[in-house]
């Protein structure tokens, strides 16, 4: 009777097969990320035109927050030492990323003209508003940055699963209070997006039967009407963190009821399987070209779009790559695992 308890228990507490929708869903918001970063890189866009994908960062920080709910949760009842300390070393590699890529920057002189460019010493002396503030003038390769730090504390937060939905509530409620107090923290705004992300996922991983649209066209302008209506969400870190999770919401659903065998899914599915190499490749990628091209930004138009299907053609090609690299050579397979996962 123990032995079937113990089997049973080690059922439940069985992490979860990988989900190729969720890859798709990580791929589209690559996608939308170089056309955030495009526009801010290349073009004049304005706050108007920014409010259409300015969900796409928080995006990141929420499904960090669930996929460490839904795949982590499981090994973290059946193994809670392990699965901490394989969750903190992995924030740790992406605090140790960020800050190599930023002293890089720092020693070569080569970033991004709209930040503060500063020498090493500049760098030392900026570290509060950095790693604590969050001013995103700072530094680049901002969301890596609020990623490390969700998950060196999740552990912290699946102890407390029990008490999920009062986390879930109060993250919320939390989210609304710093905007209605104007407190301006990209690190404070992200760590509650984090927080929101990680126990609504432990509250949906409790669901039998998720609530969800049917039909492809239906879901599609569901969710161009939710991207629309970001225009007016963005106000408040409470509404625009309700606006993200019902657009990634749809975004999933659009893509499970597509099916992944289609060639843009199969695209889609590259990007999101390498989606932290993709962000940090196309803000270099998109740096270097405008440097290249060394001329005045240009309106929003047909400039814009050729950079974005350049970005993206780089991007499924880098993929690509790695994807061989990793499957025929194990030194690439132990070498990217290191870095990234």
């Amino acid at each position: 009777m123990v032995d079937t308890a113990r089997k049973l228990d080690a059922t439940n507490s069985a992490p979860a097969a990988r989900d190729l929708t969720l890859d798709v869903v990580k791929g589209a918001l690559v996608v939308v990320m170089v056309v955030y970063h495009a526009m801010n890189i290349f073009s004049t866009a304005g706050p108007d035109e920014y409010a259409y994908v300015r969900f796409v960062s928080g995006s990141f920080i929420l499904m960090s927050g669930y996929i460490v709910a839904r795949f982590d949760g499981p090994r973290f009842k059946a193994d809670w030492r392990g699965t901490s300390r394989r969750l903190v070393a992995r924030g740790l590699k992406l605090l140790i990323l960020f800050t190599l890529l930023n002293l890089l920057i720092s020693l070569t002189g080569i970033g991004n003209p709209d930040k503060v460019q500063s020498d090493l010493q500049g760098y030392t002396g900026t570290l509060f508003e950095v790693y604590v503030a969050g001013e995103p003038r700072y530094a680049s390769f901002q969301i890596l940055l609020p990623i490390a730090y969700l998950l060196v504390t999740a552990p912290t937060v699946l102890m407390l699963g029990r008490l999920s939905k009062w986390l879930f509530v109060a993250s919320f409620a939390t989210a609304f209070a710093v905007s209605l107090m104007g407190i301006e923290s990209v690190n404070l705004d992200f760590a509650i997006l984090g927080v929101i992300g990680l126990s609504g996922g432990i509250l949906t991983n409790s669901v039998k039967k998720p609530v969800a649209m049917t039909g492809v066209w239906s879901i599609a302008g569901s969710l161009l009407a939710s991207v629309m209506l970001m225009k007016y969400l963005n106000a408040n870190l409470a509404t625009y963190a309700l606006g993200t999770i019902v657009i990634l919401k749809l975004l999933y659903q659009l893509s499970k009821a597509v099916g992944p065998t289609t060639a843009l899914a199969g695209a889609s599915i590259l990007l999101g399987r390498y989606s932290l190499v993709c962000y940090v490749a196309q803000i270099i990628f998109m740096q270097g070209l405008s440097r290249g091209l060394s001329r005045p930004r240009w309106e929003l138009g047909y400039e814009t779009i050729l950079v974005v299907v350049g970005t993206v053609a780089f991007l499924l090609v880098l993929s690509a790559v790695l994807a061989m690299l990793c499957d025929h050579y194990r030194f690439a397979a132990k070498a990217y695992k290191l870095i990234f996962s």
